[in-house]
């Protein structure tokens, strides 16, 4: 069994906090977007949402329309959370692993 760094395991943590907090938004955004777009009992689109609201197209697609149907948020609003928050930690994961690497590459040269 592959053990973790104190670190990587802090890193992890922080990770999936953050993934559930942008979900927790993300996911009732679809839900209107189904019903918005739909006109579903709000029954089947919870289901839906809560299945499907993390798919990349889907959940994207139909969260940017319920959060600016829905919450009257703009355009630049919506496309910041669905996409720019993914797209953030994404960006920090590879800095994350990119630090690890090199310090990974310092730790063997010495």
């Amino acid at each position: 069994m592959k053990r973790y760094s104190a670190a990587m395991r802090r890193h992890l943590g922080l990770g999936a906090l953050a993934y559930l907090i942008v979900a927790s938004i993300q996911i009732p955004a679809v839900v209107i977007g189904i019903h918005h777009s739909t006109g579903l009992l709000w029954f089947f689109c919870v289901l839906i949402g809560v299945m499907f609201g993390s798919t990349p197209i889907f959940g994207t697609v139909l969260g940017i329309e319920g959060a600016e149907a829905g919450w009257g948020w703009s355009p630049g609003e919506s496309y910041l959370l669905f996409i720019g928050a993914p797209l953030f930690f994404l960006g920090l994961g590879v800095l994350i692993g990119i630090a690890k690497t090199l310090a990974l590459s310092e730790r063997i040269k010495t």
